[in-house]
Formats: C-alpha cells, sequence, structure tokens
C-alpha cells in the first residue's frame, strides 16, 4: 500500500509543535510536582523531625539535670575537680626558697668579716627578705653590704640564654648597734632588707640549670671549707638586763 502525505508543510509543522508543546507542559507538570515533593520533604524534616529531636534532648537533659541535683556533694565535688585543674599552674608558680641555703654561705663575708643571722624572713608578695644579725664589728657590716651590693645572679632564660644581673636591686641596713651575742661577746647588730630578683627563687623548666650566685670580689667571698655557718644568736645590749 502506498501512503501519500497530503498535509502541506505548515500543516505538519502545527502538528509537530503542539507535540514539542505538550511535552514540554508535561516535563514541567512533573518538575512542579518533583519540586512540590522535596519543599514537603524539608518541611517535614524541619517542622517534625526536628522537633521530636529537640524533644528527645530536652527530655535528656532535663533528666540528667535532675540526676545530677540529686547526687550528694556535687558542689565540693566540683570545686575539688577545679582546684585539681590548677595545682600543675600552682606548682610551677612556687618559688623554691631552699636555694637560700646555698646562697647564704656565698654571701657571708670571710673571717674575721663573718656574719651571724638570728633571723630571716622572705616576703613573697614583695619580693624581699629581711635578716637580722650581727657581726664582729662596724667594718665587719660595711663588709656585708658591700657583698650583697656585688652578689651577681646567674640563670638561663626561656630562650635558652645564659643571663647575669644584680642578685639584689636594694639594699637598705638598719638598726645598726652595739649588742652581746650568746657568749656575752660585745658584737654590732643590724637589720638588712633586701630586694631580691625573683628568678633567684624561681622554679626553672626541666633540663634547665638551677641559678647560681656568685661574688667578683674575692676578699669578700668565703671559699666552701672556710664558710662559716651564718646562723647565731644575738641579743641587743640592755635586752638582758631588761629580762
Amino acid at each position: 500500500m502506498i501512503e501519500l502525505n497530503l498535509l502541506p508543510d505548515v500543516k505538519q509543522e502545527f502538528v509537530r509543535s503542539q507535540r514539542l508543546s505538550r511535552k514540554i507542559t508535561i516535563i514541567m507538570i512533573i518538575t512542579s510536582i518533583a519540586a512540590v515533593g522535596i519543599v514537603i520533604f524539608f518541611a517535614f524534616t524541619v517542622y517534625v523531625v526536628q522537633a521530636a529531636t529537640n524533644g528527645l534532648l530536652d527530655g535528656s537533659i532535663k533528666d540528667r539535670s535532675e540526676k545530677l541535683q540529686k547526687t550528694d556533694n556535687l558542689a565540693r565535688n566540683l570545686t575539688i575537680q577545679n582546684q585539681l585543674k590548677t595545682l600543675p599552674e600552682l606548682h610551677d608558680q612556687k618559688q623554691i626558697y631552699s636555694r637560700l641555703f646555698t646562697y647564704l654561705p656565698i654571701l657571708n663575708p670571710a673571717e674575721p668579716n663573718t656574719v651571724k643571722i638570728s633571723k630571716l624572713d622572705v616576703n613573697s608578695e614583695e619580693g624581699t627578705i629581711t635578716v637580722e644579725g650581727y657581726a664582729k664589728d662596724y667594718k665587719a657590716v660595711a663588709v656585708f653590704k658591700d657583698t650583697l651590693s656585688n652578689a651577681e645572679l646567674i640563670y638561663t632564660d626561656e630562650a635558652k640564654q645564659s643571663i647575669k644581673t644584680k642578685l639584689f636591686s636594694d639594699i637598705v641596713i638598719s638598726d645598726v648597734g652595739l649588742g652581746e651575742d650568746a657568749d656575752g661577746n660585745q658584737v654590732t647588730v643590724f637589720k638588712a632588707t633586701l630586694t631580691y630578683d625573683e628568678n633567684a627563687f624561681k622554679r626553672m623548666p626541666d633540663g634547665t640549670p638551677a641559678p647560681t650566685v656568685r661574688v667578683p670580689q674575692k676578699n669578700t667571698t668565703p671559699s666552701a671549707q672556710q664558710s662559716s655557718s651564718v646562723f647565731g644568736e644575738a641579743s641587743r645590749e640592755g635586752q638582758e638586763g631588761a629580762e
């Protein structure tokens, strides 16, 4: 059978356009339906699923809060826990005043200018050391002051650099007068207030050597064998009579 296309070209083009239009319309309808479905899905997620999740979380938080409130000594335990966290920092800030036992023999002049210390106080807040003691005479007290003035502190800073500085930034000698030692010998008593460098007693990081003290003047620095004990007893002149 032979089929003849009797439709003119214009008619064929019109039919083709209608078909294309129907296809586009169908695609747009399908796309719109899909978009509406996506919007509905997200709306369901936000308003239903998320609300339900938040409700469960709120209930869990409330339940755990009630359990914590019923825990015995909760505030005390939390306080102890917070204090334990600060212990390492407090340990690092702790001053090592036991170094005084290393520094004092170096700062004590050799005989005959050796001094005896009857009282020593450290004020960590003001960074001062108060020394009360006695020596053979006024000259020995002057030599002791010179020794303190020339004393040097050597330490290693955070950059691993060796630093040398004055051990004491301020030295005040007061209450100088005559007194008697424990054996009744006449001595010169004094009081010294010393402002020290904080690095003298600062805790150094692991692997860093401890600070050291030296006195350049040989005539005021006792040797390790000749250094006398700097602790002794003294009473001011007239105290024995008052007792």
